[in-house]
């Protein structure tokens, strides 16, 4: 019988699952392709147990005391369902947590503390020994300890999505009419764990030890003026930057180009760039995968400068893009704890809730428009005021993510778990008089959405931005909002202005596709599930995580395929007859108007709309298929029950 839970066990379990995976991350250039795949798994592990974590705390009992009888197997009734599954997640955690500190090597973060120790990365013998490891509890290989992983998620995930929408409809009957569904679950869940064959299906092949120091290269280009200079076209991060092992004389980045016996130039000016306390990365809005790096040092000269990441292969793009990600967590955190609150980085709160802290997720180049702005106007929703500035000294176009605050002051840093704003920033930036008050507006924001109305006037050479709303900030930091405002922005040339207008629409763009990739404000999640592999007509969609959305303001649902990497999301909003259908023995359609976003082969992105959706959903493993087939049950047991006691 499963041991009663608490809040404090499932923390305990995700941060373990968190920092097992990053064992996996750090030691990703010293080890097999493989273990990239167990890293994923681990931190969508660690998600999950979050998840609970969550629930728990805001109201959900995993007490088996205090849950419905439904929950319990059928095995004499007195085996906790969520317990066990949560029980045997945390074996397969500390019998992996043994094989990570027998075969790795073990230091601590530069401030030497103890409490920060961490697993910096493989050792040697594990080049030639992984095969031979023995990953489970079961004896299984690193491919059963994938599979083992992913079942784990998936029936957190699921068993979280039943649990949780049966509860928020307070119907006792709903519960139980889950009963089936959940031994199922449990059947499965069993079955997976205990026979150690079991492995997701996916295509082998033998790779040679030298194709897994495969490096991700990109060109490395420096800022100048309104443009930008190549550096590098054969550049890499140093990977020294990214362990614990940092040296305040280490380069930031690592040159390609030379070969043994010939000299490049530019070597030297490539490992001048280093990290300084106020560095930042941040991803550049638009079609191309590109990002910019704030605040670099240039130890030749000692002036801080803005460098750019451009044209990297689509296979190199996720892993670039997940180094940076840690890069600029690393340097946020020290920020952030000592109160930072400047255009990458702040902490805010809402009226009454928890603090958040902000990072910039998304930028806009906008280095071109920095004189080119004559005046902004400014009218109200009735036109009968009127406000003009003629003295714009700079503009951004920002986007921001967020997380809990507390997360910077733990010592393991949960940073997976970010809220993307549904809104980007048009901040326009006075200059001050030099007589000017405290009270002056000095800034202005404009609170830009995918969905905002903008026209342009190119006899004018100026934008209208119809009906946004935006804040006016003081010299002190008050804060001046205004709705529904009609802002023109006049520029001095027509060029500027075209130009201008394309960056926002860039934007725009990557606020739609967040919507496509996330929930919006008024979705939940019922369930997601982890594939290997899932199959339409039209793709295949590899490592992919699939959930059905519930809008609780239209009671529409939405279906979405996202690769763990992020290069693929497919959205497709199911018809109005959804439940129906899911009530009746007749196929599950899904021919119905569907997004697509990828990443080409070039690394260029494309969104394209499907009117007929796709005919063929499939998935390469059987379990998922299964719990994907139990997760709709789910949805049409929990409607069908909620109706009927409408009615009555």
């Amino acid at each position: 019988m499963a041991s009663p839970l608490n809040v404090g066990d499932i923390y305990l379990l995700g941060r373990l699952a968190f920092k097992l995976g990053s064992a996996f991350s750090r030691g990703r250039k010293s080890a097999p392709q493989e273990f990239r795949e167990v890293e994923n798994q681990l931190y969508s592990l660690s998600a999950a147990l979050q998840a609970f974590r969550n629930e728990i705390q805001n109201g959900l009992s995993l007490d088996s005391s205090s849950l419905p009888g439904a929950f319990k197997a059928r095995n004499g009734g007195d085996e906790d369902v969520v317990g066990r599954i949560v029980e045997s997640c945390g074996e397969t955690l500390k019998h992996l947590e043994a094989i990570v500190e027998k075969y790795s090597n073990i230091g601590r973060s530069s401030d030497g503390s103890p409490a920060s120790s961490t697993f910096r990365r493989w050792n040697e013998g594990i080049k030639s020994g992984w095969k031979a490891i023995l990953w489970t509890k079961e004896g299984g290989d690193l491919m059963t300890l994938r599979s083992n992983l992913a079942v784990h998620t998936n029936s957190l995930n699921l068993l979280l999505g039943v649990i949780a929408n049966s509860q928020a409809r307070r119907i006792e009957t709903i519960v139980n009419d889950n009963h089936e569904m959940l031994h199922d679950i449990h059947t499965w869940f069993t079955k997976n764990l205990e026979n150690s064959s079991v492995t997701l299906q996916r295509q082998t092949t033998q790779t040679s030890w030298t194709e897994y120091q495969r490096i991700e290269t990109f060109e490395l280009h420096e800022g100048q003026g309104t443009g930008s200079q190549l550096v590098c076209p054969l550049a890499t991060i140093n990977p020294d930057i990214l362990s614990h092992k940092k040296s305040k004389a280490a380069g930031l980045f690592i040159c390609h180009c030379v070969v043994p016996g010939s000299q490049v130039s530019h070597r030297a000016r490539v490992d001048s760039f280093a990290l300084s306390p106020l560095s930042i990365c941040t991803r550049v809005a638009g079609a191309e995968r590109s990002f910019m790096l704030y605040k670099v040092a240039d130890r030749t000269c000692g002036i801080l400068k803005t460098l750019f990441v451009k044209n990297m292969a689509r296979s190199d793009v996720a892993e670039v893009e997940d180094l940076f990600q840690h890069l600029t967590l690393d340097q946020t955190a020290p920020l952030i704890c000592q109160g930072a609150n400047n255009l990458l980085c702040f902490t805010n709160t809402s009226e009454g809730g928890p603090f958040r802290s902000y990072i910039l997720n998304l930028i806009a180049d906008t280095r071109p428009y920095k004189r080119t702005i004559g005046s902004v106007t400014f009218r109200s929703s009735s036109r009968r005021s009127f406000y003009e500035r003629s003295d714009v000294e700079a503009v951004h176009i920002l986007h921001y993510k967020s997380t809990d605050s507390d997360v910077f002051t733990e010592q393991d840093g949960e940073y997976l778990f970010f809220r993307y704003e549904d809104h980007a920033e048009i901040q326009l930036r006075y200059a001050r008089a030099p007589h000017s008050e405290d009270t002056d507006i000095v800034r202005t924001t404009l609170n830009l959405t995918h969905s905002t109305q903008l026209h342009s006037d190119n006899a004018q050479k100026s934008i209208t931005f119809e009906d946004i709303s935006c804040v006016g900030y003081t010299a002190v930091g008050d804060a001046n909002p205004a709705g529904d405002v009609g802002v023109t922005i006049h520029f001095s040339t027509l060029e500027s202005c075209t130009s201008f207008r394309k960056k926002v629409e860039e934007m725009q763009l990557e606020l739609f596709i967040l919507t496509l990739q996330y929930p919006i404000s008024v979705e939940r999640t019922l369930w997601k599930l982890q594939a290997h592999t899932v199959y339409t007509e039209h793709f295949q969609v590899a490592d992919a995580e699939v959930s059905i959305l519930e809008n609780t303001t239209t009671a529409r649902f939405r279906l979405t395929i996202t690769s763990r990497d992020g290069l693929t999301v497919i959205s497709q909003e199911l018809p109005e007859t959804f439940l129906e259908s899911l009530s009746s023995a007749s196929k599950i359609s899904f021919e119905n108007p569907t997004f697509v976003v990828q990443l080409d082969e070039s690394g260029i992105r494309r969104v394209k709309n499907y009117a007929r959706g796709f005919n063929v959903l499939a998935f390469a493993d059987v379990t998922v298929e299964h719990l994907f087939r139990l997760g709709l049950d789910s949805i049409s047991t929990g409607e069908r029950l909620f109706s009927m006691d409408l009615e009555k």
